[in-house]
């Protein structure tokens, strides 16, 4: 009553309150508090309320909440015991949200394609035609960057080139051409033509133009079509959550027959001190800037990356070092690794938070320095192998086998832990952090990063470092789009 008079806040079972009537079970709660007593009741072992999560699946609730016909147990009735009882029929169908959203997407991205039916597809236009055109827009962007032309001088070439193309060939024909040959052409000419900002100075023209066009448009807005229906298609597929819509109240806080109250610790990465739920909710303010590959120009003008190769092991040959190397001697830049590790020097291979070499390491990366990174942490507070006990195994050496520390509900520490294993725990989830941070920001400089570390097991309660960058709302996009799983074994 407080959070809806003061805050304006109502519970989540509110807007499903039409009747006493659950829409889902198909029983009668005489009273719509009883019906919602019914939806927010959570079972004791922890899982899902199947009602609530079918209600919540359905457009029952996108109404606004209020308004409820006011329902009033019989006289006859009243001061007896009335339990729930069961409703003949017939049951209402629930229209599940997600069926609508994607009923909506197809109407659009059928609308979008019908408009694109009068625009050719490339790979049906006449290979010369192509050619001539890709021609007369290639000799135009090196002319005029030859010349210093900056973006507008670019988008005003573009627009006369292809006003004199449009007198003589289907101005349909030649925009898609043109955004044909911006996409995939344009890219390599303005690198060559300019080494330095003609990268930039084409991508920014091209944009300023293309905007405009209506094929550029559309295929823009059937390409998030396709995405939005994909999601929604992997969401009609949806298997029921693990975690219910309200907390589980485990125990009272207080004994019966005793005064004594049980109070709660607060564990370092638990909800209980709001760390875990603030990296939940995190979101994009102001997303990071368009940033190209970084490198630098040794004194004789040749391009140079700079890798970092973190718990690399000790030095051996066919290693990512010396791979890398061996690479780069064959190719027209230069590669330059860093290898750190331990095995490698004892103080400069430490790579702890607290350390001079990760303090250097961290100013590196958050300059833009840095190409890409390999890493490789630590994985033995991780591996699924803690889980597995071979057979033959006795009574006695089963006590000492490694047992798991982490699971999906609780990735940074399961509870009950030796002194012993929490000290390894520690180092773990510190590693893992680190490895985290460094991900972000090379993604946000521009740079890319290799991780090796053990697969995500079948049993999604397992835990694994990639299933971490899902639990973070703004990272978990990012990383589905610009992620990729493969075996080295």
């Amino acid at each position: 009553m407080h959070k809806m008079q003061v805050h304006g806040e109502r519970a989540p079972e509110s807007k499903y309150l039409e009747s006493p009537l659950c829409p889902v079970c198909m029983k009668w709660f005489w009273t719509v508090h009883r019906l919602r007593m019914h939806l927010s009741y959570v079972p004791r072992n922890g899982k899902v309320n199947k009602c609530f999560y079918e209600l919540s699946r359905s457009t029952l609730g996108q109404q606004e909440p209020g308004g409820n016909e006011r329902y009033v147990i019989p006289s006859s009735l009243q001061g007896m015991r009335l339990d729930a009882i069961s409703v003949e029929g017939p049951q209402k169908p629930l229209l599940r949200a997600v069926d609508d959203d994607l009923r909506r997407v197809e109407e659009d991205l059928n609308k979008v394609n019908a408009k694109l039916a009068i625009y050719p597809d490339p790979e049906d236009v006449d290979l010369t035609l192509v050619e001539t055109i890709s021609r007369r827009f290639t000799t135009c962007t090196a002319d005029l960057l030859h010349d210093g032309g900056q973006p507008d001088d670019l988008v005003v070439g573009w627009s006369k080139c292809m006003q004199c193309l449009c007198d003589d060939y289907d101005e349909h024909v030649v925009e898609v051409l043109f955004v044909e040959w911006g996409q995939n052409i344009l890219p390599e000419i303005a690198v060559l033509a300019d080494e330095a900002f003609g990268g930039a100075i084409a991508d920014e023209a091209f944009y300023d133009l293309a905007k405009d066009l209506d094929c550029f448009d559309l295929v823009a807005h059937r390409d998030l079509l396709l995405s939005r229906r994909r999601h929604l298609s992997a969401a009609c597929e949806g298997d029921v959550p693990e975690v219910p819509h309200r907390p589980v109240r485990r125990a009272p806080l207080f004994h019966r027959g005793s005064n004594k109250s049980l109070h709660g610790v607060t564990r370092l990465y638990m909800d209980e001190d709001g760390w875990e739920k603030s990296c939940r909710e995190m979101e994009w303010v102001d997303a990071p800037p368009e940033r190209h590959f970084p490198f630098y120009r040794t004194p004789a003008g040749r391009r140079c990356f700079f890798i970092l190769h973190l718990f690399a092991g000790r030095r051996r040959l066919g290693d990512y070092h010396d791979e890398l190397l061996r690479f780069a001697s064959t190719e027209e830049f230069d590669v330059k690794v860093l290898s750190f590790d331990t095995a490698i020097h004892q103080q400069l291979g430490d790579l702890s938070a607290n350390s001079a070499s990760w303090s250097k390491i961290a100013a590196l990366v958050k300059g833009g320095y840095i190409s890409g990174a390999i890493a490789g942490p630590p994985c033995e507070t991780f591996t699924e192998a803690r889980n597995h006990i071979p057979e033959g195994v006795t009574e006695e050496e089963r006590k000492r086998w490694p047992r798991p520390l982490r699971d999906a509900a609780a990735p940074w520490g399961l509870d009950h832990l030796t002194c012993r294993e929490m000290r390894q725990l520690k180092v773990g989830s510190g590693f893992a952090l680190q490895m985290l941070w460094i991900f972000a920001m090379l993604l946000a400089m521009g740079g890319h990063m290799l991780m090796e570390h053990p697969a995500p097991p079948k049993d999604p309660k397992r835990v694994s470092i990639f299933r971490l960058l899902r639990r973070v709302s703004w990272l978990a996009r990012v990383y589905e789009d610009v992620s990729m799983l493969a075996n080295i074994c």
